[in-house]
């Protein structure tokens, strides 16, 4: 804590800021005393000593953890939309800088979710792929059957063809397509697990996500879309846990989901399409560290000792 800013400041208050015991003999000349004063030379009094700490916030920890937006799920008979890239690390911060966050978007139909991204002063600390669309049979992709790749992969549709591809660390792939599988097509991959494969043998879910206790619950994160169908809603299948959305029936006029936002999640497939959810940025340090600038409109919480700051559009800190 810091020295008292008005009024007597004793030596058994600079010695116990200075980490020392409060009778230690301490004089004037004393160097950590001058230090602390930010007086090295010359004349002092202690009043100079006033509102000084021995207190440095730096260095100190960062967690975060960063998901990109999900993808479109695709119309038609098309397969589910993967999830946004998720990941979640520790960041030394060792002084003052801007931290610019950046919020991906979800995909629209049929097309692939945002990149998010941490950086400072313009070096990136953290940096996540939207997650991968599916494929279906409508007129625009009717020839494309291999699912797209991203954070997690989009799922595929038609014989033989396979889900796209997740980048490691970030996703999973999609599900594939299958010969016995003509009125269902492949789930969309989440950060935890693979989408699962078009067959005849029930409807094709998304992958799920992962948990993240960052903010003090445990919350998944980047589900993938569930595949689409032929048929009704008996038949299709559910999105992957963490904001996968559900897939849609076309012959039977039932539409698919979209991923929910703020937590990645792809669309379902089928029907007439949806759109990804968008993802989310989210920081959180100790605090005694905590220096409460930032910009934009981040969700400000504290858990136990640490301060958390939420982000769901793009804004900033500085530290």
């Amino acid at each position: 804590m810091a020295l008292p800013s008005a009024g007597a400041i004793s030596f058994s208050q600079v010695n116990t800021e200075l980490g020392r015991s409060s009778t230690q003999n301490l004089s004037m000349s004393d160097s950590g005393l001058r230090t602390l004063f930010n007086d090295t030379s010359g004349a002092i009094s202690m009043s100079s000593g006033y509102g000084k700490s021995s207190f440095s916030p730096y260095p100190h920890n960062m967690q975060h953890l960063v998901v990109a937006g999900g993808a479109g799920g695709s119309s038609y008979l098309g397969s589910g939309g993967g999830a946004g890239g998720m990941l979640e690390n520790n960041h030394t911060v060792t002084g003052s800088a801007v931290y610019s966050i950046t919020i991906g978007g979800g995909g629209s139909s049929s097309s692939g979710g945002n990149i998010s991204q941490m950086a400072r002063a313009g070096v990136l600390v953290s940096h996540t792929t939207g997650g991968g669309f599916g494929v279906g049979n409508n007129g625009i992709q009717s020839a494309i059957q291999t699912g797209n790749s991203g954070g997690s992969g989009g799922g595929s549709f038609w014989a033989g063809s396979v889900g796209g591809s997740g980048i490691a660390g970030q996703g999973n792939a999609g599900g594939n397509g299958s010969s016995a599988s003509y009125f269902r097509a492949g789930g969309g991959g989440g950060a935890g697990q693979t989408g699962r494969n078009a067959s005849s043998a029930g409807p094709p879910r998304g992958g799920n996500g992962r948990i993240s206790s960052i903010t003090g619950s445990s919350i998944y994160y980047a589900g993938g879309g569930a595949g689409g169908s032929w048929y009704g809603s008996s038949a299709v299948g559910q999105g992957g846990t963490g904001g996968g959305g559900n897939g849609g029936g076309w012959g039977g006029g039932y539409p698919s989901t979209s991923g929910h936002v703020n937590l990645g999640g792809g669309a379902g497939g089928g029907g007439g399409g949806a759109n990804g959810g968008s993802g989310v940025i989210i920081i959180r340090m100790p605090t005694a560290n905590y220096s409460g600038s930032y910009s934009g409109s981040p969700n400000v919480s504290t858990s136990g000792t640490d301060t958390i700051l939420k982000f769901t559009s793009s804004g900033s800190y500085t530290s």
